[in-house]
């Protein structure tokens, strides 16, 4: 997210991963205990955005969700689940536009 948002408005903000941590519990979210990267792109959509490290910063522990408080400063306006297969990997980053980064790779 701090990749492709440098990428389209020229400014390289650190986001709050603690953010995350506190306020996505769905599903298999267990804060410090580890979550999902499709969860995690879900709440920042849902709740408009992400704000940034300086505001929510890192604590490594299981907070209380406090992001209301938090100004949002990047978002994430849809996400798209693709096959994971090499091939369709590689189609995928040759087809890309600057404003589109596929956000999880791993095979």
């Amino acid at each position: 997210m701090e990749g492709i948002n440098q990428l389209t408005t020229g400014k390289l903000i650190s986001l709050s991963e603690h953010e995350i941590v506190d306020c996505d519990t769905t599903g298999e979210d267990f804060g410090c205990e580890g979550g999902e990267t499709e969860t995690a792109f879900e709440y920042i959509m849902h709740n408009h955005g992400l704000t940034n490290e300086s505001t929510y910063s890192y604590e490594a522990i299981d907070g209380t969700c406090n992001e209301k408080e938090a100004k949002k400063l990047v978002m994430i306006t849809h996400s798209t689940k693709f096959e994971k297969t090499k091939a369709h990997c590689k189609k995928l980053l040759l087809a890309s536009k600057d404003d589109t980064i596929p956000r999880d790779f791993a095979l």
